[in-house]
This record gives C-alpha cells, structure tokens and sequence, in this order.
C-alpha cells in the first residue's frame, strides 16, 4: 500500500526567547491549543527534521566523560581530568598524569610529594593527525616509598572516560581490585618509588560525535538500550531494542553543532497518535545524559545555551483498496428516486436491477 502527502508545514523553532514557563535553552514545550495538529483515520502524521544550528558551548573532555577513581589500600577515591578541550592525545595524558600523582599524594596524607613526570607515550613531537598510536603512557617519580600500589578504575556509572583514556570499563560498583588499565610501581636506588601507568587502547579528544534532538511525542523508530543509559548504567540482560524518542542527531563540530538536510527525509519519525497540543523538543548525548555545559542552571535559562531548528510535519494518507478515496460526502438525496428523470450517478437505490 502507498501513500501521498496531503498536506504539509513548517515549525521553525527557537530555544533562546519568549519561553513557556516549563522550558528552558536545551528543553523546550511547544504548546498547540491554538494550532492543533490533527489527521483523519486512514492518515498519520509525520515528522522530518530539516535543520539544526547551535554553538558548541561544552568542552570535549566534561563532565560524563572525565572522572576516574584511585583505589589506595582499598579505599576509592573519585577524581576528574580538567574540562577543556585538548588539542591532541599528548595533553590529555600530560593532564591524566598531573591529576593521577596529586590523587597519589593525597591517599598516602603527608611525606609525599610527586618530583618528576615523563610522558613515554605519546611522544612528544606527535599531533592530533598522526605519528603516535595514542595509547597513553607515563611515568611519576614520587620523594618517597609509596606504601600501597594504587588501583586505577574506569567506573561505567563515572561515565566514558574509558573510552577517552582508552582502558577496561568496570561495570561492577563493589569491584575494588579489577585495575581499567596497568599501573606497575618500581623502586630506584635512591630508594625513591615510581609508578608507570600504561593504559590498553588508543585514547580520544572526545566521546561524543552528535547531539541528539529529541521529542516527547511515540513514534514508530526503534533504538538499543545504550541510547537511553541516562544513569551511566551497562547490562547484558536488558531488552536490547526499544521504541524511540529520537528525532535526529546532530553532528558535533569544533565550534558548532549543525545540520541542514540534503534528501529531505533523512531523520524522519510517524507518530502513532492522530494529533497533538503539546510537543517537547529536549537535546541529550548518545546515552540519553543532559548535555555538560558548564554553570548548566544559568546557562540553560539565562546564558546563550540554546537552539535553532526547523522541523517539517506532513499529513500522510494511504493510498490502495478502500482507502483510495476522497475524504468527502455522499451527495445527498433531494428527490426520491420514483420522481427522479436523471440517471443515478450511484448505485444507492433500491434492490438489484433485473435486466428485461
């Protein structure tokens, strides 16, 4: 069976002013009392997204992808890299580096301090574009005996950061002895200790690639389970494919997160219900988080963290069998048939005709 558009519009959204009292710069209700979008029975509503402009206004490296824990004589400590955006892998290991021997110092309380940093891998010469494999790699030369070899932990409810540092991720929250990535500790003979952390896989700038545009409205799209990880959560016995909010996903640029169709149809959701007054349009990473912007309270109400987009709705009809017909009225009977001159343009009348 096929179908035909019948009618179709615009709405051109804008997150930044004239917001309902419940909405905010990421998160906005469309009220439609005043223009209510409706269809027929053997129709259904459709929704394509068009366009999406917003700047970029959250660093690579955040908040749900840059804290790490150190476990020291069995107690965990929580602590992060520093949000920013990082120019290669080179300076986020310097970062991880300089984060990990002050979380060292602080386990042992007093006698420590950390005297030398070498960053083994990357090296030193290398670029976002190449002559590295970007596996992190370092060692810290501490003024004193470190009485317990810490554990480094990549905890899935801290977030992504064993995708941006590259180790195992610990699925586990009671776990306080499976290590994310090596951490070897070695003695010099000025009786000073290192520790060399080498991590397993290739690090990244970044974890996040779109912006996903979503809406409040049941739809006929499909998503796995990670799509909707809103609580850094990761299981294996969940239902692995449910229904969709997603309406699109937006690329992330250096500077801006923007998209402009080039078929029309690229990101395009049919509702399951015959109309609606009220559509919520909310923006979220892959996992279903809020976006980490920093001061995120003033930004979303008060600050320029906002969005622009277009999205096309379009009346679908189906097209096939009973339904290829025209949605109007029968003409009416104004004279009965036995006074009627005029051949029926319907065959409304009376039994079967009988042929003489």
């Amino acid at each position: 069976m096929s179908t035909a558009v019948v009618n179709a519009f615009n709405i051109f959204v804008d997150s930044g002013r004239y917001l309902t009292s419940q909405s905010t710069g990421d998160n906005i209700h469309l009220p439609l009392s005043d223009t209510p979008i409706s269809c027929a029975d053997n129709q259904y509503l459709r929704l394509t997204l068009q366009d999406f402009n917003m700047n970029k206004n959250f660093p690579n490296v955040n908040s749900n992808n840059s804290v790490f824990r150190i476990v020291y004589n069995g107690t965990p400590t929580s602590t992060n890299l520093t949000h920013k955006n990082y120019k290669n892998v080179l300076d986020i290991a310097t970062d991880f580096a300089d984060v990990f021997a002050a979380a060292v110092v602080t386990a042992q309380a007093g006698g420590l301090t950390a005297t030398t940093k070498t960053i083994i891998s990357p090296p030193a010469k290398s670029s976002a574009y190449g002559n590295t494999d970007n596996v992190i790699s370092f060692s810290i030369v501490f003024s004193a005996t470190i009485a317990h070899n810490p554990v480094i932990q990549f905890r899935i409810t801290d977030g992504d950061i064993y995708e941006l540092l590259g180790g195992d991720k610990i699925t586990d929250t009671a776990d306080l002895t499976t290590a994310s990535v090596t951490c070897v500790q070695s003695t010099t003979t000025n009786s000073n200790d290192t520790l060399t952390v080498t991590c397993k896989y290739p690090a990244q700038r970044f974890t996040e690639e779109h912006v996903y545009l979503r809406t409040d409205l049941p739809s006929t799209n499909l998503e796995t389970m990670s799509y909707n990880a809103r609580d850094n959560t990761d299981s294996n016995n969940g239902i692995h494919i449910a229904p969709s909010r997603i309406l699109g996903k937006i690329p992330i640029g250096e500077t801006v997160c923007q998209f402009h169709t080039s078929t029309g149809n690229e990101y395009t959701i049919n509702l399951k219900q015959k109309n609606f007054t009220m559509m919520q349009l909310f923006l979220t990473d892959t996992h279903g988080r809020d976006l980490p912007v920093a001061n995120r309270a003033d930004a979303i109400t008060k600050g320029n963290f906002n969005f622009k987009c277009t999205i096309k709705v379009e009346t679908m009809q189906h097209i096939g069998m009973q339904n290829n017909q025209l949605q109007t009225e029968k003409p009416q009977k104004t004279v009965p048939p036995r006074f009627g001159t005029q051949p029926l343009d319907y065959l409304d009348y009376g039994g079967v005709r009988v042929n003489r």
